[in-house]
């Protein structure tokens, strides 16, 4: 069974509550071209139904809007484009897994919160291009094989470890804060962390970039700007790195190269 929402259509979520599936019995789809706005209560919603975002429109101006895809019986979530629009001091958070494709836009004032699976699928691309203090990468992993770009602001937050897998290619075109102490790792076989010629990767606190023993190792190329500044204590980079013709600059502490495979 299918819920479309289509492009004229609006949703208005006005009260906690969920849109849901029955356990075993197979997970109906909520498909949104149009707008989903989660206004008047300042709770929690949930959607744990299988969903698809098509270019449509994510509003959330009170409260929590959960989209958890993290239960055996719901797939992945498929969003390809859209806006994605958070109010200051509100939460728009993606649990489970999700297959990216396309260009994510929207103001984000308050948290859009990356705690899950992004699949981004070998030959395509997801571009963030958020305006406002950006994306929040809490925990979770980006895998696929494809590449994820960031055009604005992304912040890695919290202590648990974030994770790029395979042939998958992280390229930053923008901001890339690390405001925690934790690990970026590159692992199982060799992704990459392209730091482009306009891309800035702030190492704001204590910290590793770094890989897996015995599963590969990822490879980080500078071409723009890799700056440690608010931090006093140290940051690692332990994964392969090739500074291509980029800039480090080390206002605050110590940033250790400590890979055998600098260039």
């Amino acid at each position: 069974h299918t819920l479309h929402n289509s492009s004229s259509g609006v949703i208005n979520l006005n009260a906690g509550g969920q849109i849901t599936h029955q356990l075993g019995g197979g997970s109906g789809l909520l498909k949104n071209s149009g707008l989903i706005k989660k206004k008047q209560s300042s709770g929690s919603f949930l959607i744990l139904a299988a969903f698809e975002n098509d270019n449509g429109t994510i509003a959330v101006e009170n409260g929590t809007l959960n989209i958890d895809s993290s239960n055996g019986d719901v797939p992945n979530a498929v969003l390809t484009n859209g806006t994605y629009n958070v109010s200051s001091g509100q939460t728009l958070a993606w649990q489970g897994a999700f297959n990216l494709e396309g260009s994510f836009t929207g103001q984000l004032d308050g948290t859009l919160d990356w705690k899950g699976t992004v699949n981004v699928l070998p030959a395509t691309e997801a571009i963030f291009n958020f305006d406002g203090p950006g994306l929040t990468w809490s925990s979770g992993l980006f895998q696929g094989d494809g590449t994820l770009t960031n055009m604005g602001i992304l912040n890695l937050e919290g202590t648990q470890g974030k994770t790029v897998y395979g042939q998958s290619v992280l390229k930053n075109e923008g901001t890339f804060n690390m405001n925690s102490d934790g690990f970026l790792v590159l692992t199982n076989s060799s992704p990459t962390f392209n730091n482009t010629t306009s891309g800035v990767i702030n190492l704001n606190a204590g910290g590793q970039i770094t890989y897996q023993a015995g599963s590969g190792r990822g490879i980080l190329i500078n071409s723009g700007l890799i700056k440690k500044q608010q931090s006093n204590g140290g940051f690692s980079i332990l994964a392969d790195f090739h500074n291509n013709n980029g800039t480090i600059s080390v206002e605050n502490g110590i940033l250790y190269l400590d890979t055998p495979n600098a260039v």
